[in-house]
């Protein structure tokens, strides 16, 4: 049994995203709900990314023997990341549902939702995750080719480590690079994680945006 550890490349994946705001705004444009983009649409947003990454959760927890308590979330905004990483092996069909859940519980799902009630805040919230599902996308349809493994997450939040019987190096996964190969003894994974880590960075983004918020609110 051998192990493959890859590193997600941030900037191609970045650069994809940036890229899918263009059809997006085209979309908000045909649709004409560019007045409901602002300051308090950005901090509802910032806290469905947090939500897509407990709906990230909810898809670890429905995998067999994986406890809720062994599940740790962060924001690291430097590196352009909300995360959501497990301290326990997980199988491929595990960690398939639990990347594809956020897009279509908080994207596909509550935008038509939106539609339904009129409600355009929550379809600009559905669209803006399902254009920031595109890490998510890119991991789902490369394992899918994949043969069975097994997926470790390390103490990196973009990195992680698959780990199989079969040879995964001649697969070319999308949005990642393969850093590593190696017979598995046994790996670590993110133990050294508190339940829920946020860098700096992102604490003072946070505390700025709701500042914000409020003297919009009170002037």
């Amino acid at each position: 049994m051998r192990y493959y550890r890859y590193s997600m490349n941030m900037k191609k994946l970045n650069i994809i995203c940036s890229l899918l705001f263009v059809p997006l705004f085209i979309i908000i444009y045909i649709m004409n709900i560019f007045s409901y983009i602002n300051l308090t649409f950005f901090v509802l947003y910032f806290l469905w990314m947090f939500l897509h990454e407990f709906v990230h959760g909810l898809g670890f927890s429905l995998s067999k023997g994986i406890k809720h308590k062994n599940i740790v979330y962060g924001a690291c905004l430097e590196k352009g990341i909300f995360y959501c990483m497990c301290k326990e092996r997980i199988s491929k069909s595990g960690i398939i549902v639990s990347l594809l859940l956020p897009f279509f519980l908080i994207g596909i799902v509550t935008f038509f939702l939106g539609l339904h009630f009129n409600n355009n805040t929550l379809i600009l919230l559905s669209l803006f995750n399902i254009v920031g599902c595109v890490g998510d996308l890119a991991m789902f349809f490369s394992f899918l080719k994949l043969p069975d493994f097994s997926y470790v997450d390390l103490d990196d939040c973009t990195g992680f480590v698959l780990i199989s019987d079969n040879d995964l190096s001649k697969y070319k996964l999308f949005g990642v690079d393969l850093v590593e190969v190696g017979n598995y003894t046994n790996l670590g994974v993110a133990n050294e994680y508190k339940k829920f880590t946020i860098s700096k960075l992102s604490f003072v983004i946070f505390v700025l945006l709701i500042l914000f918020l409020i003297l919009d609110l009170v002037v």
